[in-house]
């Protein structure tokens, strides 16, 4: 099964979105009482549309790595993994804890194109099932991905644009208010098990080894 992966990494991910999508539209459809989540950190976050371009990103961003991983069958496979598996955590979990965020503005600030697009990503997707937040999750795996792939690691400037993004991103969710404080450290906890798991532990380079093992002396 290994081999055939490896030889169509993506087919992982066919397989999978139509799952996700069908388990995804029917979480957002369901009748049930949400635990709504919130920080006292949220109330000091400024609602910005101009964030939803980088929040909009976000689906070329994923999309287009994973895509371009296919050069790379072996970490195109780990990426898949990540994203799938990862995923499938959130969906429990808003499965068995369904919960929301009520943070949303009740008035816009203007009518210009951001706040537009704005609306129409409230519309697209209800403040419900956001904990943690699988718009982070994939952004932080990934940045991981690109951060560890051996054939970017003499590629400052894709990972430094990658990075960028990255942050962006994860700003995003809050500025829109799409997301708590909560949802994001919810994922990011969660993406850093994950990575344990898909890649196992950090491997420092030998030079480094050598100063740590100095230091310890």
């Amino acid at each position: 099964m290994k081999q055939l992966l490896l030889r169509r990494p993506l087919l992982l991910t066919a397989l999978y979105i139509p799952v996700y999508l069908l388990w995804f539209s029917w979480l957002q459809q369901r009748r049930v009482s949400h635990i709504w989540v919130s920080a006292r950190l949220d109330d000091c976050i400024s609602f910005c549309s101009a964030f939803v371009i980088p929040y909009l990103l976000w689906f070329l961003f994923v999309a287009g790595t994973v895509l371009s991983f296919r050069r790379w069958p072996e970490e195109c496979l780990r990426l898949c993994v990540f994203l799938c598996v990862g995923m499938t955590i959130c969906l429990a979990i808003y499965t068995l804890f369904p919960n929301g965020q009520q943070l949303r503005p009740a008035v816009m600030p203007d009518n210009s194109l951001c706040t537009r697009l704005v609306f129409l990503v409230y519309e697209m997707d209800p403040a419900v099932n956001s904990c943690p937040s699988i718009h982070v999750y994939n952004t932080l795996g990934v940045w991981n991905a690109i951060t560890r792939c051996p054939a970017l690691r003499g590629r400052p400037l894709v990972q430094g644009l990658a990075g960028v993004l990255s942050v962006a991103i994860i700003l995003s969710t809050l500025f829109l208010k799409q997301h708590s404080v909560v949802d994001v450290a919810a994922a990011a906890l969660l993406a850093v098990g994950m990575v344990r798991a898909v890649y196992g532990p950090v491997r420092l380079p030998r030079r480094a080894k050598a100063a740590q093992s100095v230091v310890s002396r």
